[in-house]
């Protein structure tokens, strides 16, 4: 009779065997669920990261293509300096319209490309066509609130010119003019403005009895 309890605690260990094996099988499992988990959710994350490096260089590579200057960029260019200078009084009319749209459309091409252009755009404001003077001083007028900091470099060939129309006897041109100068005050740094105009005022023929409103804009 003695006997018989070994045996049932042998049965019952016997018994519990399966329950742990049973429970690390399950640990097992979930820790393998756990890991295929663990696995999935560091590949989800670091696929985000993949696509947000990825859509970065994109980004990079469309920026360093719209700032860099193609062939058809510089003909572009060269064919609206050629433009400005025409004989065709009607095409440096044109031209002058395709510089201001340019400027609203493909500023960094301009401003990559200012002195250039601004040398064969600065004769037309005091063009011998009184239609095209006119046009290149309403087209100045209208840009240099874009062109602020860009025209910094231009300033000192710009202003003079521009002046030389204070003393017009076309009044549109005149009053034009003075526009253009009171909007060089307005967006631009006056001390870069000081110099170019006392120039002016200095050099220029006629001196200062000719040239009343260039001073003004000195007080």
């Amino acid at each position: 009779g003695l006997g018989d309890p070994p045996s049932d605690v042998s049965s019952a260990r016997v018994r519990k065997a399966p329950v742990t094996s049973g429970v690390g099988s399950r640990s097992s499992s979930i820790l393998s669920t756990d890991g295929a988990g663990t696995s999935s959710a560091v590949s989800n994350v670091a696929s985000p990261v993949s696509s947000t490096s990825r859509e970065s260089s994109r980004r990079r590579t469309r920026r360093v293509s719209h700032d860099a200057t193609s062939p058809q960029d510089q003909e572009d260019v060269s064919n609206l300096v050629e433009q400005l200078s025409s004989k065709d009084w009607q095409e440096r009319m044109h031209a002058i319209d395709t510089m201001a749209e340019m400027i609203e459309t493909r500023l960094p091409l301009f401003t990559s490309n200012i002195v250039k252009i601004m040398d064969g755009f600065s004769p037309r404001l005091i063009d011998n066509n009184s239609k095209v003077n006119l046009h290149a001083l309403q087209c100045l007028h209208r840009v240099i609130p874009t062109l602020r900091e860009p025209l910094k470099g231009c300033i000192t060939s710009i202003l003079p010119t521009v002046a030389k129309n204070l003393a017009s006897k076309n009044s549109n041109i005149g009053n034009m003019a003075e526009n253009v100068l009171d909007s060089f005050i307005k967006h631009l740094d006056n001390a870069r403005l000081l110099q170019p105009l006392c120039q002016f005022i200095l050099l220029a023929p006629g001196g200062v009895q000719n040239r009343p409103s260039a001073v003004k804009k000195l007080l």
